[in-house]
């Protein structure tokens, strides 16, 4: 999932979550620094099953979710998730009685598995997520004269007490402006996975593409201007679309697994933001001033990737693991910025290509079937970035430099007692 905004569907029907710790730079998804969260969903039932379930509560909450899966044929088996989660605002706007902090969400996911021969099979799924929410109260709160280093150097907080008594707002669960704020988002995805055992090794291809709207409005605020000293009607959107196609040859034996592939990936986001900053005239900074402020930009990016890591068990108990996954991206960007009628900047075809190579080495030795000691050392990388929402010409088309992240770890893994203790020991740089 390349965008964060992506990530919003209801994680109903799983087999099992796996979180890695990190880097892990040789064989997960793209590039990271950081770990992995591995979300494996349960595969369509050899028979038939089905399962329901609701969830009622406070907040006029309902949950409901379900899912059918079993055979359609001798040799395909379905399955179909649906699930929808709505509660009302947990906040509230004290101006025109908006719920704030709301959800109201759909989420659906389809599979189909086909065994095409003793050696091969084919897993079709599809995926869709809806959410039309009132977004966020922007709340002013737990504002204390006595605190420093607080904005305009704490000038602005008896007046923002003040202009929270007048716009009637009393709890830490309101805010109150004019408008009316709404947070929407759109995601759906399919893939096809293809997976061929050639007797000397397993062939494996995944192919995927996803799609993703999302678009919001806010006053980050959370009040008028005035009584507020300036209101930030925040109003932005992006859309975007990904393709990735991974290749993977494994092969497990007694005493040697291993794996190599390739990665592609493509991407392209088109994004907006209207962020007008409006001041008060009772402001003591800018008073009166209203910038009104547009960005859009426009971004292309790729990434490929060759990997691969073997582990060999080259004494009895004891084994090593080498990895490699060397990278190329490239960043290609549109940005445009206006200001009070200005046009300030409109950047074209602004482009950016870095490349890394990133290694892991592992010795693991399995002291007994339930005690192994381990040493690692792995390194992860992360593209660079440009900046989507700066107000000056150079920052924009200047890119942030990457992520390098390097872990040296020992430790221990055992169980005691057949099984009902457990002692895990971790010392990292």
């Amino acid at each position: 999932l390349g965008r964060p905004g992506s990530a919003a569907f209801d994680l109903y029907d799983l087999e099992r979550i796996e979180v890695l710790r990190g880097p892990q730079g040789t064989l997960y998804g793209r590039n990271v620094t950081g770990g992995v969260i591995n979300i494996y969903t349960k595969q369509p039932a050899k028979t038939f099953e089905a399962k329901a379930g609701a969830t009622l509560g406070n907040y006029d909450l309902s949950v409901l979710r379900g899912y059918v899966s079993g055979p359609l044929s001798d040799a395909v088996r379905g399955k179909l998730s649906v699930s929808r989660t709505d509660h009302g605002g947990y906040a509230h706007n004290v101006d025109n009685g908006q719920e704030l902090d709301d959800a109201h969400n759909f989420s659906a996911r389809g599979q189909l598995v086909m065994d095409v021969s003793e050696a091969t099979s084919l897993t079709l799924s599809g995926d869709l997520s809806r959410d039309r929410t009132n977004g966020d109260c922007r709340y002013t709160t737990y504002l204390d004269a006595s605190i420093g280093g607080q904005a305009f150097n704490g000038a602005n907080i008896p007046m923002m007490l003040a202009a929270r008594t007048q716009e009637g707002i009393t709890g830490p669960r309101e805010c109150g402006q004019s408008w009316t704020q709404f947070a929407n988002r759109d995601n759906s995805g399919v893939s096809l996975r293809v997976v061929h055992d050639a007797g000397w090794a397993e062939l494996t291809s995944i192919t995927a593409y996803r799609r993703n709207e999302f678009e919001w409005r806010q006053e980050l605020g959370g009040m008028d201007a005035p009584p507020s000293l300036f209101k930030v009607p925040d109003n932005e959107g992006e859309h975007s679309w990904q393709a990735t196609q991974e290749f993977r040859l494994s092969k497990g034996t007694e005493h040697l697994n291993w794996v190599v592939g390739a990665f592609g990936f493509r991407e392209n986001v088109d994004r907006f933001a209207r962020v007008p900053q409006i001041f008060s005239p009772t402001s003591p900074v800018n008073p009166g001033v209203a910038l009104n402020r547009l960005w859009k930009q426009g971004s292309t990016n790729t990434s490929y990737a060759a990997f691969g890591q073997a582990t060999w068990e080259f004494l009895p108990r004891v084994s090593l693991t080498l990895g490699g996954r060397y990278t190329k991206d490239d960043k290609e960007i549109d940005q445009y910025y206006w200001q009070n009628n200005v046009v300030v900047y409109d950047l074209k075809n602004i482009d950016k290509t870095w490349s890394r190579f990133t290694g892991r080495a592992s010795l693991d030795w399995r002291i007994t079937d339930r005690v192994m000691a381990y040493a690692t050392y792995s390194e992860g990388y992360k593209s660079g970035v440009f900046i989507s929402q700066s107000t000056l010409p150079i920052p924009a088309q200047t890119a942030l430099a990457p992520e390098d992240a390097r872990n040296v770890e020992v430790g221990l893994r055992s169980e005691w007692f057949g099984g009902r203790a457990r002692l895990n020991v971790t010392a990292y740089d």
